[in-house]
């Protein structure tokens, strides 16, 4: 059929003001732009971004950063300056203000870049520099107006910033830039290129990076900057810095009959040859296009979806001039916006909304699509041999009709998430097709229960002269019921999967429904999908929604049995679970749950109430239970769940939390070390390790950072080579025998895995080993001498860190945490203690502090000694006792007989 578009012309004033836009790198304004502002969710997965927005107050006019108090923003400035070139007024003001804005007072690291003069000021834009290197992102913009009256000042300045010590660059320019090709997976030719090297500095980190943009002209399409440390060519941060641009179009949403309650063949709501109508004019809905592509002319191609032409007749891909694709259904653009606005619709959904990753493993980008294919003839199908979509156009054209576009799109999901093992046994794709349509249509609440159009799929392209349709409204019994024809067979499947539907809504359905489609092949029929949805229940709703599940499944012939299903009535809790410390151990005691064969204990560190727990132990069929692995100067939180070991699966809840503290010592507690640091610093020497490089800062003592009350020890991560130690100013004694802990808090945040802390000792002041080594004689290796938090990491073997290969603290501890360490290997020993920070030759960060140092003994209760003397005086008067009892006894019977 030969159709052109009758809506929206392009005009050719639009035109002009599109072209003069685009020549001068708008492509929109602000608030009333005329495109939309987003991005495809491909570029999104590519994007390795962290937070540099600085979290701020407000302070009077000023708007100051929480991390180090610096004015972000002056509002209301209202400073005169000298009369000047406005460059020189914007140094006026700098200079007066330098120590307020955080500036170095001669203003030697700025460097001007552009004034730019509007009609009311001048807006002066000033960038940092360091050793010849643009600091990222740091600018200070001071704003000027006709008065020599400075406004408004923006102030990005980085008073952190430093450049990078190193001796070479791991990294030359030209792989810099292949490598930053091989990520974003460049295909075909690119528009531009450009590189430099900027210092990149967020809070204290600092790296010295090559920065790579990229703009290919096919894929993936985006305006790519890529950020590259030249010390060890890890790519640390890109971004997508386009603005894409989404178009508009007319579609069904959902269908002509639906969106009015009509029937086919009434009034306009008939095909009539594709020819409009007023009726179904009236059912168009204006939509956005989202994501769509523009390359010179505006194309149906996004992250999600894209319009091809693979198949005859061979309409074309409908690219033109303007966003705007809006035009009646008589044209053959409508099928072409209709289909990409519900395929991007729908996979959006899925991965978004859902969460499911699931797309054409056959190729990279949105679901390939042809509105008008199968030599016009009126079918449709999905072909996993190529991952594309094609719709016929007999009858109503399919691709008008959402039904057929999301049936088809259901077989394409179920292909995506098998990886290739589509599964026609029992009809079950099909069944999945017509689910995915049902799903959706009765979602808009268009018909009620008691309508025949509540059960209906392809209301507007079937249901009417050309063919009768489909309906998720089967009588038939699963198993014995099957026909042998996958349509017939795979309306049981919709069937039972929309009564589902009703008792526990959409999202749960759809998400159960997308997570057991990984867990199918190609040879997998109705039951095992129906296992593989109750198990899809358990893993992501806790089994919340088994009851209607089971008992939808039960009535309709699917045997559930050995899943969650045969949980119909799960065991009651546990209740007064308590816990009491007994001998360093944990005792846990429970009133039995109503139900249970078994229990199974969990456990987490902190107090009660905790968001998650580890399983410690299983099977215990009594109501109590002790934990002998928990650690001293720990504190725990318990649950207890029941579990019917007949029904496998069927488990209650958590029972009521339970905490319980282990004390380090037992028995009796000597402190033989204690140090809070705020009594200054004679416990310690701060030193310089045997391989810094010198120039680095020292441990030092700090307000800035504490676990109580004020004061800890700091050492700061730096960007060059570093090995500086915190040490005990005298030896330790440890006793002879008891137990022995060191304590001690601390928290880090160090360049992950290349700078960090470990904990060393000596017994002599002079050779130094790492806590859990062996100093060759007296003390053994003891990889378990950590009691709690040990060390989290290894750091890596180049960049010239003096700690490479060991294990160590390394990355962000998220806060102060408590180390323990056994010291019983030391009994009777004197040893020194130091804590030694190491850094390697680039990338900087925070740092590391140490507070509350604590050394504790542990011993029994000492047993009283009685000399020989003593106890001889002791059966002596024992014995007067006694016989004088005797004798008071005879007497009294002696007279109570007389």
């Amino acid at each position: 059929m030969s159709k052109s578009c009758q809506g929206n012309q392009f005009r050719i004033g639009l035109l002009i003001v599109c072209v003069i836009f685009i020549t001068s790198g708008i492509l929109f304004g602000s608030g009333d732009s005329l495109w939309a502002k987003t991005k495809p969710e491909a570029n999104l997965k590519r994007e390795i971004l962290v937070t540099e927005v600085e979290d701020s107050y407000r302070s009077g006019n000023m708007r100051v950063s929480e991390f180090d108090h610096k004015p972000l923003a002056l509002y209301n400035v209202n400073y005169p300056v000298m009369p000047d070139i406005p460059e020189r007024m914007a140094l006026q003001y700098l200079e007066d203000h330098a120590e307020l804005l955080k500036l170095k007072k001669d203003l030697s690291d700025l460097r001007h870049r552009v004034t730019i003069e509007t009609p009311g000021s001048y807006h002066v834009r000033f960038d940092q520099f360091l050793g010849g290197y643009q600091v990222y992102k740091a600018e200070i913009v001071v704003t000027i107006n006709r008065k020599d009256v400075v406004t408004f000042v923006v102030n990005d300045y980085k008073p952190h910033a430093t450049l990078p010590k190193m001796d070479r660059f791991a990294l030359p320019a030209k792989q810099a830039l292949t490598t930053a090709k091989q990520y974003l997976q460049i295909e075909g030719k690119i528009r531009f290129q450009s590189q430099d090297m900027v210092i990149y500095n967020n809070r204290y980190v600092n790296r010295l990076a090559q920065r790579i943009t990229i703009v290919p002209s096919e894929k993936p399409i985006g305006d790519w900057e890529i950020l590259m440390d030249v010390a060890n060519g890890e790519i640390f941060r890109v971004e997508d810095k386009s603005v894409y641009a989404s178009g508009t179009g007319n579609v069904f949403d959902p269908d002509p009959i639906s969106s009015s309650g009509a029937t086919y063949g009434t009034g306009g709501y008939t095909d009539d040859n594709d020819a409009d109508s007023s009726d179904l004019t009236n059912a168009l809905t204006a939509v956005t296009l989202l994501d769509i592509t523009l390359n010179g002319t505006y194309y149906l191609t996004g992250p999600y979806a894209q319009i091809v032409d693979s198949e005859a007749p061979y309409n074309g891909v409908f690219n033109q001039a303007s966003s705007d694709f809006s035009c009646q259904r008589a044209a053959d653009l409508f099928e072409a916006v209709n289909a990409y606005y519900h395929i991007d619709k729908s996979m959006r959904y899925i991965q978004v909304d859902l969460g499911f990753p699931y797309g054409p493993y056959q190729y990279s980008g949105g679901v390939r699509v042809d509105p008008h294919g199968l030599n016009g003839d009126d079918n449709s199908h999905y072909s996993s041999a190529t991952g594309e979509i094609a719709w016929g156009e007999g009858g109503v054209d399919d691709a008008e009709d959402l039904s057929v576009i999301l049936h088809e799109l259901g077989h394409a999901v179920h292909d995506f998430g098998t990886n290739g093992g589509l599964s026609q046994v029992n009809g079950l794709s099909e069944g999945i097709g017509d689910y995915w349509v049902a799903s959706y249509l009765r979602s808009w609440g268009s018909w009620a229960p008691t309508d025949p159009e509540y059960q209906w799929i392809f209301l507007w392209d079937g249901h009417n002269p050309f063919w009768s349709g489909r309906d998720t409204n089967s009588s038939l019994h699963y198993p014995d019921q099957l026909t042998g024809n996958i349509y017939t067979d795979g309306a049981i499947w919709s069937t039972v999967l929309m009564q589902i539907w009703n008792d526990i809504g959409r999202p749960a359905c759809d998400s159960n429904l997308m997570e057991a489609l990984a867990s199918l092949g190609s040879s997998s029929n109705q039951q095992d999908a129906a296992n593989a949805f109750i198990q899809a229940d358990m893993d992501l709703h806790a089994g919340a929604n088994l009851t209607a599940i089971c008992n939808w499944f039960g009535l309709r012939g699917y045997d559930p049995a050995g899943t969650g299903c045969a949980c119909a009535s799960p065991p009651a809790p546990p209740t007064n679970l308590g816990a009491a410390v007994n001998s360093g151990n944990v005792d846990l005691t429970w009133t039995a749950g109503a139900g249970a064969t078994s229990y199974s204990v969990f456990r987490a560190s902190g107090t009660c109430p905790q968001a998650s727990y580890q399983n410690i132990d299983k099977d215990i069929t009594g109501t109590s239970y002790s934990d002998t692995t928990a650690n001293p100067g720990g504190t725990y939180a318990y649950v207890v769940i029941s579990v019917d070991d007949v029904n496998p699966g069927c488990e209650s809840g958590n029972s009521n939390c339970a905490e319980a503290t282990i004390p380090i010592c037992s028995g009796n507690e000597t402190i033989l070390f204690d140090d809070d640091m705020e009594s200054g610093s004679a416990n310690w020497s701060a030193l310089v390790g045997p391989n810094d490089q010198g120039g680095t800062a020292p441990w030092a003592q700090t307000t800035s950072s504490s676990n109580s009350p004020t004061h800890s020890w700091f050492c700061s991560d730096e960007a060059s080579v570093k090995d500086q130690l915190l040490v005990t100013a005298s030896a330790i004694n440890i006793p002879a025998s008891g137990s022995v802990f060191l304590s001690f808090f601390h928290e880090y945040d160090t360049e992950t895995g290349y700078d960090g802390g470990v904990l060393e000792y000596s017994v002599d002041g002079v050779n130094w080993y790492d806590i859990l080594a062996s100093d060759g004689t007296r003390i053994p290796a003891n990889p378990d001498r950590f009691i709690m938090n040990g060390y989290n990491d290894t750091l890596a073997t180049g960049f010239e860190n003096p700690l490479p290969g060991r294990d160590a603290w390394s990355g962000a501890s998220m806060g102060y945490l408590k180390t323990m360490v056994n010291l019983s290997d030391f009994a009777g020993s004197s040893v020194y203690f130091r804590w030694r920070m190491g850094c390697d030759s680039s990338v900087s960060d925070v740092g590391w502090a140490v507070d509350d140092v604590q050394v504790m003994s542990c011993s029994d209760a000492p047993v009283p000694t009685i000399s020989l003397g003593a106890i001889l005086f002791l059966l002596l008067s024992l014995t007067v006792l006694f016989s004088i009892h005797r004798s008071k006894r005879s007497k009294t019977i002696v007279v109570t007989k007389t």
